[in-house]
């Protein structure tokens, strides 16, 4: 055999040798521990989503203007915690007679979810004797496992019903304290403001034109002054002329914003109605149509 003959049969033999050592699996890394006896802890983690199991919808009691409201979206509130104040306006006999109505049929619904606690309290009742009975009869052989679950769940579905009617019993207390409230306030002859107060403990929850974090007054009130400041301070007079005409637009434009988002809740400072808003956006539109025209003479 020649010396070309061995070279190239330790050449392939190399080769041979990395391919395989290419193609071998990779080792897997373990743990290695002693298995022993002791206490197995298994755990799932995993996003979850609260929702509020009961949400009330708090209603006017009566016709009137709404002050300030005290909690803002997402403060906790306890029960009977006063929400905000209505200044009751004054009523004609018919509207009177349909507050006093509202007292009526409050009480009637209070009544009434009195007496569907009481019949739940009576079946629980029922409902856990006949379980304990039919335990004691599988123990001894009457009768199967399964009637046996059967009692179960009817006592644990007995037990949902009493609580959910001692729910709807406080909301119905509850209910015939405000129409009460509105009733004293009428007799009052708006003397005095009807306080509307939560029903149960929770949060008040973000209502849905609360998404709109947008104050149309705010902004009409801060961009002309932030305008002014900076025009006090540019002395470019071109630069500052450009400068109003925007601030203008700006400020119109967030006036216009008060006929498609609507108008902010009343505070002890601001109150607008419609006839407001037809006047802020008369007065941002003239003060745009001003600042245009006078760009001219301001940057000269």
């Amino acid at each position: 055999m020649t010396r070309k003959r061995l070279l190239l049969l330790l050449v392939a033999g190399v080769l041979i040798a990395l391919i395989i050592v290419v193609l071998l699996p990779e080792p897997l890394e373990v743990e290695a521990a002693k298995v022993q006896r002791g206490p197995m802890q298994v755990t799932v983690d995993d996003q979850g989503e609260t929702r509020s199991h009961d949400r009330f919808v708090v209603t006017a009691p009566v016709a009137g203007r709404l002050m300030q409201i005290e909690p803002h979206a997402g403060d906790r509130v306890v029960e009977n915690q006063v929400l905000a104040q209505i200044a009751p306006v004054p009523l004609t006999s018919r509207e009177y007679d349909e507050i006093t109505a509202r007292v009526a049929s409050a009480e009637a619904l209070q009544r009434e979810a009195e007496q569907l606690v009481h019949r739940a309290d009576e079946n629980l009742v029922h409902a856990r004797r006949e379980h304990e009975r039919v335990q004691k009869l599988v123990k001894g052989g009457s009768i199967s496992q399964q009637e046996a679950e059967h009692a179960s769940n009817v006592a644990a579905t007995a037990a949902i019903d009493l609580e959910a009617a001692r729910f709807r019993l406080k909301a119905a207390i509850s209910e015939v304290k405000v129409a009460r409230s509105g009733l004293s306030a009428v007799q009052s002859k708006g003397q005095t403001l009807v306080p509307v107060r939560a029903p149960m403990a929770g949060c008040r929850s973000l209502p849905r034109r609360a998404l709109m974090t947008f104050n149309a007054v705010t902004a009409v009130l801060v961009i002309p002054a932030l305008a002014a400041l900076v025009l006090a301070v540019l002395p470019n007079y071109r630069l500052t002329a450009y400068i109003n005409v925007a601030a203008a637009l700006f400020t119109f434009l967030a006036a216009l914003s008060l006929f498609f988002y609507g108008r902010p809740l009343p505070s002890a400072y601001f109150l607008v109605d419609d006839l407001n808003n037809v006047f802020i956006v008369l007065t941002t539109f003239v003060g745009f149509t001003t600042s245009v025209f006078s760009a001219s003479y301001i940057g000269h």
